[in-house]
């Protein structure tokens, strides 16, 4: 049986990680530029910048910004019913994903360059998952504004347009590794939403749970990956972020 693909944006880097049940685990980011994580410290949370501890006074998001968009860790645990402690974010799109068929690279990549662009005035994206070696749940959030709301639809219609015309891909690395294959259902779709599942084959029952809004000129993307029905938790969180994005 094939192993679990926990990767959001990319195919293994060439740097191991530890597994845990038999489930291979990756950074959710490829991308290593302006990431930060947090830990627990002496009971403690605690930002880790370049190396360097900076403590909660220094870390609190400023209000209105896409950082304090998203949701964090301790309520999206409550959502997905299990402790995620591990965290880490982007202020970028990471590159895009090569995929067979290549028409499929938006849903292949669907937190990627290749959807995203470069016309983005502000991006984040954070993952959650149960630790460094442990990835049985794997929760993103993506939030990227646009100078406009006709550029945040474009974004917004990429995605839709690519899960509604691509049914199955797999993912290709630099060294031309595949992924398993991926097989893809919309779940529902509308003007200004559109939701989907992901499904790895072979993967032990491995799917992601994916939810995109527009709101006004940001696109919101939330994605609940786990062997089971994740389709609730990923409902909820959108739901949420995009009550504190458009607030």
């Amino acid at each position: 049986m094939a192993e679990p693909d926990t990767r959001e944006f990319a195919l293994p880097t060439g740097e191991a990680r530890r597994s845990r049940w038999g489930r291979a685990v990756s950074w959710p980011f490829a991308t290593k530029r302006r990431r930060w994580v947090v830990v627990a410290v002496a009971g403690c949370l605690a930002l880790v910048v370049g190396g360097v501890l900076v403590w909660p006074d220094a870390a609190r998001l400023v209000p209105g910004t896409l950082q304090a968009g998203v949701l964090p860790a301790d309520e999206v645990s409550a959502i997905v019913g299990t402790a995620l402690r591990s965290e880490e974010g982007v202020s970028e799109p990471p590159p895009a994903l090569r995929a067979e068929p290549a028409e499929c690279a938006a849903v292949v990549g669907p937190m990627t360059r290749s959807v995203y662009g470069d016309g983005w005035t502000a991006f984040w994206a954070v993952a959650h998952q149960e630790s460094e070696a442990v990835a049985d749940h794997v929760v993103t959030q993506v939030v990227a504004r646009y100078p406009d709301r006709g550029r945040a639809e474009a974004v917004f219609r990429t995605l839709g347009t690519g899960v509604t015309e691509c049914r199955s891909a797999v993912r290709v690395g630099s060294d031309e590794h595949t992924s398993p294959k991926w097989f893809y259902a919309v779940d529902a779709r509308t003007s200004d939403a559109v939701a989907w599942t992901a499904v790895q084959q072979t993967g032990d029952a491995w799917a992601c749970h994916r939810r995109v809004r527009v709101v006004d000129d940001v696109v919101v993307q939330v994605a609940v990956c786990q062997a089971g029905d994740g389709k609730r938790a990923a409902t909820e969180i959108a739901d949420r972020v995009v009550a504190r994005v458009g607030s």
